[in-house]
């Protein structure tokens, strides 16, 4: 864990389910192009499931067709294209009838079989001359195909295609990432699926010498943390005061002694912890004034033996108030009569948990 300036996130807790930064794969295939019932036409998706856009300017897709050989055939070279994050690029190949809708790329000389086959997106533009190239960008294979990531998935039927499970999942495994669902062959122009949650970030703020945690981990640290995370995500913080020292408020945010306290992240935010001296009157560790507003004799036990070892009460409130003299002159909170009275050392000791000098 930091603890400064820490910028951890909980995105990095899904990547065996989400994309790396950068990646675009295979996300469709459909073979079965013309099939009673089914598409018009052959097509393989291609997505960008990290969460930044990326040029596939120069980059290349290729198919195979076990009853052709064991040899790839260049479908496509990409011009200059960028991709959306969750944006799609449709490549249409061979069939019958109008266009798909929001095609741009097309071989409609290129059948693919349903039985078997695979398709690989690479970085570069020229053929592929080996049986399983190792630096591709993604790869699929479905039946009996060669080359599959870890194992080959299931084949694409005629009224169904190869999807990616949750139009993201990319675990290098075919059979894993891959299922069978509904024919939608997606271009740019379809609206972006994102594989990433919106996110937002937390910042803490640590003043006074003391330190705060959170749960799940990130926030760490005496002075400064940031804890990135999806918006929607609960975060609990937790105040630790070292020796000497209590926990004052929260300075900016409304039930400021609750503790833990508990963000929801909806947007960026920022939270200021306090920590103060141990003239604390109100109990060891506690909020300026008890919940019930009333303070009791260990209260004033601490308060007092605190001020002895030198420490200061929290700074006084401008303009100062009057109600913590305890000495029958000058009016409240004394009685009439000049007569110390419990009700005097009650209020008393409120006015200093409400930051009043004596």
């Amino acid at each position: 864990m930091r603890a400064v300036n820490c910028l951890p996130t909980l995105a990095s807790l899904l990547l065996a389910a989400r994309a790396l930064a950068g990646d675009v794969v295979v996300n469709q295939v459909y073979a079965s192009g013309g099939a009673p019932g089914g598409g018009t036409h052959d097509f393989v998706e291609v997505k960008n499931i990290s969460p930044q856009p990326v040029s596939i300017a120069g980059w290349s897709l290729h198919v195979n067709v076990p009853s052709l050989g064991p040899g790839w055939s260049r479908v496509a070279i990409f011009g200059s294209i960028t991709l959306a994050p969750g944006q799609h690029l449709l490549v249409q190949l061979a069939g019958s009838g109008p266009a798909l809708a929001g095609a741009e790329v097309f071989a409609g000389t290129v059948n693919l079989s349903p039985a078997s086959g695979r398709a690989a997106l690479s970085r570069a533009s020229g053929s592929l001359i080996v049986t399983c190239p190792t630096t591709l960008a993604d790869r699929v294979s479905w039946g009996a195909g060669l080359c599959p990531e870890t194992a080959s998935t299931i084949s694409p039927t005629a009224t169904a295609s190869l999807r990616r499970i949750g139009d993201c999942l990319d675990t290098d495994d075919n059979l894993a990432d891959f299922a069978l669902g509904p024919i939608d062959p997606r271009g740019r122009v379809a609206p972006p699926v994102s594989c990433f949650a919106p996110q937002a970030t937390l910042t803490v703020n640590v003043l006074g010498g003391g330190r705060v945690v959170s749960t799940p981990a990130g926030i760490d640290c005496p002075s400064v943390c940031q804890l990135q995370a999806d918006v929607g995500t609960a975060i609990s913080l937790s105040p630790d005061p070292p020796s000497g020292l209590r926990f004052l408020d929260w300075a900016d945010a409304p039930n400021q002694w609750l503790v833990p306290r508990t963000v929801t992240l909806t947007a960026n935010s920022t939270l200021t912890a306090r920590f103060w001296c141990f003239a604390d009157i109100t109990g060891i560790g506690g909020p300026p004034e008890p919940l019930d507003g009333q303070a009791t004799v260990d209260d004033v036990i601490a308060f007092v033996n605190a001020f002895g070892d030198g420490c200061l009460e929290d700074p006084p409130p401008s303009p100062p108030c009057s109600l913590a003299d305890l000495t029958g002159i000058g009016g409240p909170p004394v009685m009439p009569d000049g007569q110390l009275t419990v009700d005097d050392i009650i209020a008393f000791v409120n006015a200093f948990g409400d930051g009043c000098p004596n």
